[in-house]
């Protein structure tokens, strides 16, 4: 999904797709779908599962514009498909997580492990650096609360941005993505 963007336009579309007329519902089944998604992918021991539930709808919303005349029937089915096949293309290369400390599946010593860890955190730091003040301090604190506290702090910087906890994911989710392959470049330095 390179260069693009969600826009206020491709996602009135997407909601007009899902409900046609009906903007509220829309948005009630725009909350189902992700939540669907959110479980398909915990099901599968995805611990990005909220991120991959995000990405699927940016696809799908993406594509939208050159399937919305040809398509018909409950878009539900479409959202798993596309799913599937971001759960097997993430399956196929090494994923790094900010929630879990950067882990990644390697089969190294202990030693190694360690000095790995110590590149790892070396290359979040470089990348941390090359965002602005604001969105280190955002990334930072997104993640340091746990369970309830969490839960409230989320809603507490979405009400402060003036966003939707649903934008606020999305928002983090595009930096998130952004570290992410900042990092990948760094450790392959």
């Amino acid at each position: 999904m390179k260069n693009w963007e969600l826009t206020e336009e491709s996602f009135a579309l997407f909601l007009n797709w899902l409900d046609p007329g009906q903007p509220e519902a829309a948005g009630q089944k725009y909350e189902e779908i992700r939540h669907r998604l959110i479980v398909l992918f915990n099901s599968r021991g995805c611990v990005e599962a909220e991120e991959l539930a995000d990405e699927t709808i940016n696809r799908v919303i993406k594509r939208l514009p050159d399937m919305i005349e040809s398509y018909s029937g409950d878009p539900v089915p479409y959202f798993y498909k596309v799913a599937q096949n971001l759960y097997l293309e993430r399956r196929k290369k090494p994923l790094v997580s900010l929630t879990d400390g950067l882990s990644q599946v390697v089969s190294t010593t202990e030693t190694e492990a360690s000095e790995e860890e110590e590149k790892k955190y070396a290359c979040l730091s470089k990348c941390l650096d090359n965002v602005t003040p604001r969105t280190r301090e955002l990334i930072i604190s997104y993640y340091s609360e746990e369970k309830q506290a969490k839960i409230n702090f989320r809603k507490e910087v979405a009400n402060q941005l003036g966003l939707t906890p649903s934008a606020l994911r999305l928002k983090m989710y595009r930096i998130r993505e952004t570290l992410q392959k900042c990092i990948m470049q760094c450790l392959d330095e």
